[in-house]
């Protein structure tokens, strides 16, 4: 069984924030931590963090990385704060391992990642935490490479690193360093109780289209017609091109969808930027979704995790995305109310606002990379 503590600080002293993360966590522990996961804003200072963490728990694996924002039960929906999760447990093993210069190579770095973390467990791996760099390379190439070494249908959660929307860049942690393009991972084996749920309150709307002109993230034409002229058909005019309205993607012929938004288009080259890629020849269709239908989603997703769990849970991850810190406003912090509304006794949670997330669409399906979604796993 999985044992957790969540710990939380805005204190603009970074090592003092950590030293109160930090106590918060080891009042709630039973038992000697076995792994942390750490989520800071970019301002922090991460080495100051980082040579805290591990004063108080030397050579501890640990893996995290900057964000939007944190969330947890000891300090809600917090942005320039410090979040912190400590875990236990006598019959779950954590290993972690590290992919550098993941813009070079992705699936090198993955196939590296996954056999460092392989090799500090005795036992095979039953599920997966990553949290890779987000703005130097392809979240669909990462996954592809987690993919590659851990199975098609090997459950991985987690999210990319984020910043404040500022395009300074994002830092990935790992034990002591503070990184850039790499790709930290957790593996876990023995046993492993999990369950999770992906929601984002977007329903699809109008014609289901097929991408017939991709590259990459940059999509051109659906059914023949280009996409700026479908963006200012339906929406009225280009500039509205932006997170707000993201397109369902289905692929495979699956009535299930992920999400991709657009942030940006370039009218000389006549398409629209998404924030992942799109295979060419995937069905797509504009969505809808008001600021109540994404909060009744994030409710929905942990309801369906804890009705779902084996057992009672422990902990609650939580992998949001920073698209719905832009389109929630003011609202954003009833994503935790309506988490903590739910959350059962006994259960502390905590994560992190990312700019895309990483979780299978179903239990045994295939790992996908969406946006503007709301993860929860739940661990126990």
């Amino acid at each position: 069984m999985i044992q957790a503590a969540v710990g939380y600080s805005d204190d603009v002293d970074s090592a003092d924030a950590m030293r109160e993360a930090i106590a918060q966590c080891r009042a709630q522990m039973q038992a000697p931590p076995k792994a942390a996961f750490l989520f800071a804003s970019y301002e922090q200072d991460h080495d100051a963090l980082l040579a805290e963490f591990n004063r108080a728990f030397p050579g501890l694996p640990l893996i995290g990385g900057t964000s939007t924002a944190q969330i947890t039960s000891s300090g809600r929906y917090a942005e320039d704060s410090v979040a912190l999760i400590l875990f236990a447990s006598d019959d779950v093993e954590f290993g972690i391992g590290l992919g550098r210069n993941l813009s070079v190579d992705p699936l090198r770095a993955a196939r590296e990642a996954v056999q460092q973390a392989k090799s500090n467990l005795s036992a095979p791996p039953t599920l997966a935490i990553a949290f890779p760099e987000s703005l130097t390379t392809s979240g669909e190439r990462i996954i592809e490479g987690l993919k590659a070494e851990l199975g098609t249908a090997f459950p991985i959660f987690g999210g990319t690193t984020s910043d404040s929307h500022t395009g300074k860049g994002t830092f990935q942690y790992f034990r002591t360093e503070r990184l850039t393009d790499s790709l930290p991972v957790l593996l876990l084996s023995g046993n492993v109780r999990f369950s999770f749920a992906v929601r984002s309150g977007y329903k699809p709307i109008g014609k289901k289209r097929t991408a017939t002109k991709v590259k990459g993230n940059r999509v051109y034409e659906l059914d023949g017609e280009s996409l700026l002229d479908l963006y200012q058909k339906y929406l009225g005019d280009i500039n509205l091109v932006s997170p707000e309205y993201p397109l369902a993607v289905f692929e495979n012929g699956s009535d299930q969808f992920y999400l991709r938004t657009s942030q940006f288009f370039d009218a000389k080259d006549g398409c629209v930027i998404f924030d992942g890629d799109i295979p060419e020849g995937a069905v797509m269709q504009f969505t809808d979704g008001t600021r109540s239908d994404l909060l009744d989603a994030a409710g929905s997703a942990v309801r369906s995790a804890i009705q779902a769990f084996p057992g009672q849970p422990r902990v609650a991850l939580i992998f949001s995305c920073a698209t719905r810190v832009l389109t929630l406003g003011t609202k954003v912090k009833e994503e935790y109310a309506v988490l903590d509304s739910v959350r059962p006794g006994g259960c502390c949670a905590g994560g992190f606002y990312v700019y895309g997330e990483i979780a299978p669409l179903e239990r045994g399906g295939p790992t996908c990379f969406h946006n503007a979604t709301f993860v929860t796993l739940l661990l126990g």
